[in-house]
């Protein structure tokens, strides 16, 4: 016979279970086609342009603002910034693990145009190139902080 000692852990383990919300766990995107392209510092500027819209993935896999081109600017996240799935669904999240933003939803951040990935990124020059060619510019730097949701 067990003792209460045996079983609490697994008791404790099926109530947590039974109280989730009934939301999917979030897993971390491995082996995606998806291109996360994060700035090596956080901007210590601080653009006064705000986007308001969609943040969709073109055909290369480079995340997009939902303009119309050349406005449709390749997006250079704040530094540790993360995808993680849930189901289907691929969510952005910052550095402390918050959720910003589902990818394909609207939202509303502050950022600035740059010209190139020089210095913004820690990529070596042979994965800037690679990302010139997958991901041509121009380049949109989200500054950390503003990414929020945006209902409407």
């Amino acid at each position: 016979m067990r003792s209460m000692r045996d079983v609490a852990p697994l008791l404790v383990a099926l109530t947590l279970a039974a109280c989730g919300d009934g939301e999917l766990p979030l897993e971390p995107v491995t082996g995606d086609d998806l291109l996360l392209l994060t700035q090596s510092e956080d901007l210590v500027w601080f653009p006064l342009v705000q986007y308001r819209g969609s943040v969709v993935v073109d055909e290369a896999g480079c995340m997009r603002l939902d303009l119309e081109a050349p406005d449709n600017a390749t997006i250079v996240w704040p530094s540790g910034t993360t995808v993680w799935m849930r189901g289907e669904t691929r969510i952005l999240r910052n550095e402390f693990g918050r959720e910003m933003l589902d990818i394909g939803e609207r939202g509303r951040f502050s950022g600035g145009d740059a010209a190139a990935l020089e210095e913004l990124t820690d990529l070596t020059s042979e994965e800037r190139e690679d990302v010139r060619d997958r991901c041509p510019g121009p380049y949109w730097l989200v500054t950390d902080g503003t990414v929020r949701r945006d209902p409407g």
